[in-house]
């Protein structure tokens, strides 16, 4: 496919998760090859996704514990049945609508994987496309598969606490463990491949319909993950394995006390010496998921926030530079020109800027920053460039319809002026309009804007640990054909229908 960053396009911003579905969660299968035709059918050429990787408890796609791995919640067992790889899909089902059934999700993957299992045996070229995958994506597959066994064998993903011959991969002790649970290992690799296997099939649906599927990369790590324990030496980590200082981003307009991710940070002068190959590999694998890649908290490649591990908060915290130049640099020779989109939000420096745009990336604009009251605020449509993707707002921001509805009585008399704003219109639609009319090449929305849904059916509200986090999903039927048409009709007038 061309580059999307080169044309004038627009797209939804949802995550796979938050698609209908029969299952508490939406799922690879049918209901995103519907999404699909519905975003062709409405003039969509860019379908944007959160991290795709495994997830904790929580269901936080920041929060992984294999950065290579797919969620395997997000295998839809319909296609399974298609194949012949289950017998039935009813099990599966689940009661609960309107937001994701995190703890039914979660049980499914040992079933799924116990059940396939049995049957590839009697599906040749299922088996065979299995023993391929195992062979080829080894490199991360098998650690993933070691340590996600490990963590059921102990009861926790805190790789620090179990017994030092483990914590520390001793080979004799892994291969001994690896005989005696090699079901559990099985397991997982299947559950990885089942999640690949149709990942591939819905990027190629997507891309026959003209979709460019834009993905999106975390810039740490879990330290409870299968990247930290097997490279450990890559991590300022103490002789115990617990992290020296973590990572997080002090106080702004997202959190008045900062963000306290708890992540370690990276040794980067171990990166340098192997000439950041881990980033490479790591940047290789997503760009064949995904045709376009946003970089989160890109600010932390020129110096990241290091916490003390004792701290509560975020508030006390220094900054440790980053190799970001050299680390661009070094990718870029490797891969040659990939379309990355630079996440600049927050505490951004004049050497974060420089760094962007050394290597040409877009960065984000976010309406919702826009309207504090300086006719110069750099999220304005009128001081923006074309070189970048505008969003109404983001996963981690309100909703618009919620944030017009609690945003200050100056703000709201700004954007009232500003797109002319009267009695009875939606504050949602107000605001596509503003981003598809910007000459942002790239205009980003949100499906619960288009959707006009409020506070309550936000995505994540950041700094916080709380039940609505990461739940939000669709009805069936939610976006109907009003939207559907009014939206292909904006994005026709604005220019951004692609012009396959």
């Amino acid at each position: 496919m061309n580059n999307a960053l080169n044309e004038r396009k627009a797209g939804i911003l949802m995550h796979p998760s938050s698609l209908p579905g029969p299952f508490g969660i939406g799922t690879l299968g049918q209901h995103a090859r519907d999404f699909i035709d519905t975003m062709a059918e409405s003039g969509q050429s860019v379908w944007q996704i959160l991290p795709l990787n495994s997830v904790g408890e929580n269901g936080s796609p920041y929060n992984s514990y294999s950065s290579f791995s797919g969620d395997p919640r997000l295998i839809d067992p319909s296609d399974l049945l298609k194949e012949g790889l289950l017998a039935s899909v009813e099990t599966f089902f689940s009661q609960k609508k309107g937001s994701i059934d995190h703890k039914t999700v979660q049980k499914n993957g040992k079933q799924i994987a116990t059940e396939v299992l049995s049957h590839l045996d009697e599906i040749v070229t299922l088996r065979e496309e299995f023993l391929l995958f195992q062979h080829k994506e080894r490199s991360w597959l098998y650690p993933h598969a070691l340590f996600t066994a490990l963590a059921a064998h102990f009861g926790t993903f805190q790789w620090e606490k179990w017994p030092a011959k483990f914590s520390q991969h001793d080979s004799r002790t892994m291969a001994q463990f690896e005989k005696e649970h090699d079901d559990a290992i099985q397991q997982a690799m299947v559950l990885q491949w089942l999640f690949f296997h149709q990942w591939n099939r819905l990027k190629e649906y997507a891309n026959q319909k003209n979709i460019h599927l834009f993905g999106d990369m975390p810039i740490y790590v879990s330290h409870s993950s299968a990247d930290v324990w097997w490279h450990q030496h890559l991590y300022l980590l103490d002789k115990n394995g617990t992290p020296i200082e973590v990572a997080g981003v002090p106080p702004d307009y997202f959190a008045k006390t900062g963000q306290l991710w708890g992540n370690p940070l990276y040794n980067w002068e171990a990166h340098k010496k192997e000439h950041f190959s881990w980033w490479i590999t790591r940047f290789k694998h997503l760009f064949t998921l995904y045709d376009i890649l946003r970089v989160d908290h890109f600010r932390g490649f020129h110096a990241c926030w290091g916490i003390p591990v004792e701290s509560k908060t975020a508030e006390t915290g220094h900054w440790i530079s980053s190799p970001g130049e050299e680390l661009f640099s070094t990718l870029l020779d490797a891969l040659g020109s990939v379309p990355i989109v630079a996440e600049d939000l927050g505490n951004i420096t004049p050497e974060v800027l420089a760094l962007r745009d050394k290597f040409n990336f877009p960065g984000m604009s976010v309406l919702q920053f826009a309207f504090s009251g300086e006719s110069e605020n750099a999220f304005l449509p009128h001081n923006y460039t074309n070189h970048t993707v505008c969003y109404s707002g983001t996963h981690d921001n309100d909703t618009t319809r919620g944030w017009y509805e609690t945003i200050p009585d100056h703000e709201r008399n700004f954007f009232n002026y500003y797109t002319e704003m009267h009695w009875g219109e939606d504050a949602s639609w107000k605001m596509i309009r503003l981003a598809m009319m910007s000459v942002a090449r790239l205009a980003i929305i949100p499906m619960q804007d288009i959707l006009n849904l409020g506070s309550e059916f936000r995505l994540n509200l950041p700094g916080t640990v709380s039940q609505q986090n990461w739940s939000w999903r669709m009805y069936d039927g939610e976006w109907h054909k009003e939207q559907i048409d009014k939206l292909g009709a904006l994005t026709k007038t604005t220019n951004r229908i692609d012009k396959r």
